[in-house]
């Protein structure tokens, strides 16, 4: 680690009583106060693409360098996050779970859909335990497989859980990308189905990449300008 360089990473941001979907979150409030005191204290803000850059041709050791990223492309992350960063003059980059473009929800993001349905009563602590434990189980009966994807979308169809309509209501689409973009944000990849890379076989962990970076190429035409992805964040860290 260097010490004038740093990396704050978010997930979603909302007021407490909008909680429980995106996970981890914090409110509005701490991310201005994060702002603050990083412009307060002479950091210098930059996209992961910017700060590429810049450690590229050499960073000034008396400067401080800052990235901020927000994992997983929750939908508060446009109506709620981007609109603060660009009041502070801030850019950022945005990693995007392409799945849900598509309608098709995240593997943790299913279990939370499944336990809301039959167990609506269960804590939010006791439901990011249980998912912890189940993401593996599901990893080996369904996979990330076409099969796989096509079970658990039958099975929300006969539960009459919408799983496009979830994907729509909580995560961003190709025109909020879009909206990032004009903001001067940066869109980077999440891979498609957020798995656990280290999992899942290389091919399988090729093809995720490769999906994810597809998608969001085309959902950031601009124009006549397609943005290619630069950025990847891993999945679970």
């Amino acid at each position: 680690m260097r010490p004038n360089v740093i990396h704050v990473a978010f997930h979603s941001v909302c007021e407490p009583k909008d909680a429980g979907f995106g996970d981890p979150w914090c409110t509005p409030r701490r991310l201005k106060a994060v702002l603050e005191y990083l412009l307060a204290h002479n950091w210098q803000i930059m996209t992961c693409a910017e700060f590429a850059d810049c450690d590229a041709v050499g960073l000034d050791s008396q400067r401080k360098y800052a990235t901020i990223s927000f994992d997983d492309g929750y939908k508060d992350n446009l109506t709620v996050a981007a609109p603060i960063l660009a009041r502070y003059g801030v850019k950022a980059t945005f990693f995007i779970i392409t799945s849900v473009l598509s309608g098709g929800l995240p593997l943790y993001s299913r279990i939370k859909v499944l336990l809301s349905r039959f167990a609506p009563d269960i804590t939010p602590d006791a439901q990011r335990e249980i998912g912890r434990r189940l993401i593996p189980l599901f990893e080996w009966a369904a996979g990330y497989t076409q099969s796989g994807n096509k079970r658990f979308s039958d099975f929300c169809r006969d539960e009459r859980l919408n799983e496009d309509e979830i994907a729509q209501r909580y995560y961003v689409s190709v025109a909020g990308i879009r909206e990032l973009v004009r903001l001067g944000m940066e869109v980077g990849s999440h891979t498609d189905t957020h798995p656990m890379l280290t999992n899942i076989p290389l091919f399988q962990a090729g093809r995720e990449i490769d999906l994810s970076t597809s998608a969001l190429y085309g959902a950031t035409l601009m124009g006549t300008k397609f943005l290619r992805p630069r950025s990847f964040c891993w999945p679970y860290g």
